[in-house]
C-alpha cells in the first residue's frame, strides 16, 4: 500500500490539477448544501477528487469496541427488551433503504459502528430519560489481522497518545515520497480528516455527505481492501475513537463478548447520564446468532417497579 505511493511521481501540472480539485471539493464541503445535489455529488465524487491514496495497514485491535443500541430504535419505537443478537449488530439489510446518511455510511448503507471504550458510544447515541438501551462489546478474533484506515491527520488529534506513534511514522513516511506527491497526500488526508471531524446537526444527516462518500470509497472500492475506518469521536471531542466497518467484516473478524441491558434514569440534556443495569446476557454466542438469553441483574420487585415508573413493556 505504501510502496505504491513511494513509486509514484507527479509532474507540476498533475500536482496542481489534483490540488485544485481538492481545494474545490473542500470549498463545497464547507457549504450548507441543498439535498437535491445528493445524486450529483455521489456520482461525480471519484472523478472530482481524482486521487485516493491507500494509507491503511494491518492491525489486530487488542481492546474491545462497545456498541450502544437504544432499544426503541430497533423495536418499532417500543421501549422493550431486545430479543435477538441481530438487533445488536449493524442495521438489518432488509431495512437498508430506510437508513439516513451517517458519518461513515451513505444513505441506504448498513455499517457497523462502535466506540473504543464507554465514552464515545454513549455520547454518540445519547439515550434519553427512561430509555432502555443495550450495550454490547465486540472483540477482534484471535490471530486475525484487518486493514484499517486511521483518521488522525489534524493538529487537534495527531498528538493524542493513541495516535502519537502513527503520526511520527506518517511524517517519516512523507519524507520517503517525492515532494510533489508528499504535498498532495498531505492535502488529501487533511481534507478527509476535516470532513470526518466536522460537527453535523443531528437533524441534518445530509451534512455527512462528504465523510460518507470517502468511507464508502475505501470500504467498498479500495484495493488492497480496507476493512474499517478508525476515526476520532466528535461527540467526545476527540477523547476517544470509533470504528466503522461493513457487515461482512464484523461477521468475519469480530465476536460478541458481552451484552447488558440498561435504563437511563437521568439525563441533563448535555453530556451527563445516570443509568441502571437491568439485565445481562448469559451463554453469549460469540457469533451473535440466535436469541439472547437474559438474566435480571436486579430483583423481580425492583424490575416491576421500574417498569411501572418508566412505562417499560
Amino acid at each position: 500500500m505504501y510502496d505504491d505511493l513511494r513509486d509514484l511521481k507527479f509532474n507540476p501540472q498533475q500536482k496542481e490539477f489534483i490540488l485544485r480539485r481538492l481545494k474545490a471539493a473542500r470549498h463545497v464541503s464547507r457549504q450548507q448544501l441543498p439535498v437535491f445535489l445528493e445524486a450529483a455529488l455521489i456520482s461525480n465524487f471519484e472523478s472530482d477528487i481524482s486521487f485516493f491514496p491507500i494509507l491503511a495497514f494491518p492491525i489486530h485491535f487488542e481492546g474491545e469496541f462497545q456498541r450502544v443500541i437504544i432499544n426503541r430504535t430497533v423495536r418499532e419505537k417500543q421501549n422493550v427488551r431486545l430479543t435477538d443478537y441481530t438487533q445488536l449488530k449493524y442495521p438489518p439489510l432488509k431495512i437498508e433503504h430506510k437508513l439516513p446518511f451517517n458519518r461513515a455510511s451513505l444513505k441506504g448503507q448498513s455499517v457497523f459502528y462502535a466506540g473504543a471504550g464507554n465514552l464515545p458510544s454513549i455520547l454518540e447515541t445519547r439515550p434519553g430519560l427512561g430509555d432502555l438501551y443495550t450495550v454490547s462489546k465486540w472483540r477482534q478474533k484471535k490471530d486475525t489481522l484487518i486493514n484499517h484506515f486511521p483518521i488522525f491527520y489534524h493538529q487537534a488529534i495527531n498528538y493524542r497518545p493513541e495516535f502519537e506513534k502513527d503520526w511520527e511514522y506518517h511524517n517519516d513516511f512523507l519524507k520517503t515520497l517525492t515532494p510533489d506527491v508528499s504535498e498532495v497526500v498531505s492535502e488529501f488526508l487533511n481534507f478527509m480528516t476535516e470532513v470526518f471531524i466536522k460537527e453535523v446537526n443531528r437533524d441534518d444527516k445530509f451534512g455527512y455527505i462528504f465523510s460518507s462518500m470517502f468511507s464508502n470509497y475505501y470500504l467498498t472500492k479500495a484495493l488492497p481492501q480496507v476493512h474499517c475506518i478508525y476515526y476520532p469521536s466528535v461527540a467526545s471531542e476527540y477523547v476517544a475513537s470509533n470504528i466503522a466497518c461493513l457487515p461482512k467484516t464484523l461477521d468475519d473478524y469480530f465476536e460478541c463478548v458481552d451484552v447488558k441491558e440498561c435504563l437511563c434514569t437521568h439525563h441533563n440534556g448535555s453530556k451527563q447520564w445516570l443509568s441502571k443495569r437491568i439485565a445481562e446476557a448469559r451463554n453469549i454466542n460469540p457469533k451473535a446468532i440466535g436469541k439472547i438469553e437474559w438474566e435480571l441483574h436486579i430483583s423481580e420487585e425492583e424490575y416491576k417497579n421500574l417498569k411501572q415508573e418508566y412505562n417499560l413493556r
